[in-house]
């Protein structure tokens, strides 16, 4: 039963990384296929592969889905969070606010601050990307 776990675990990840890898690279119907097959290894999948979901999901320009997901992203994070955590929601807070026409520039501004001041290393900042903040006045002249 353990060697099943282990088996189930590493094609989980395996999976994963696939489809941060193909995203990260445009190709986004190859990063949606591997994405669906790690969730079908995992039936709780970590907060930062759901946000990662809601990009994905932003790049099949299926938007109302998109921030269903982040939505539900946040709603699934615990109330006191790690740092971790800490970055998925103000990554999650920061990617609604785009759709938000009320969200001003200083907000999105504040979330981009405190998220890149967080120093989070590993996977939620691989998988989940802010960008620089030239981006983010980019983003914001965008919607």
């Amino acid at each position: 039963m353990r060697v099943q776990k282990l088996i189930s675990d590493l094609k989980f990840e395996l999976n994963a990384a696939l489809s941060r890898y193909h995203s990260s690279r445009g190709r986004f119907a190859k990063a949606r296929a591997c994405l669906d097959i790690a969730f079908s290894y995992r039936d709780d999948p970590p907060h930062y592969l759901l946000a990662h979901d809601a990009n994905l999901m932003v790049q099949e320009n299926r938007h109302e889905e998109a921030r269903e997901r982040y939505r539900m992203c946040l709603a699934k994070l615990p109330e006191i969070l790690s740092s971790e955590e800490g970055y998925v929601s103000l990554y999650c807070k920061l990617k609604l606010g785009f759709y938000d026409k009320n969200c001003g520039y200083e907000e999105l501004e504040t979330l981009w601050e405190n998220a890149a001041n967080l120093g989070v290393r590993g996977s939620p900042k691989h998988y989940l990307p802010i960008g620089s903040k030239s981006l983010l006045l980019e983003h914001y002249g965008n919607r």
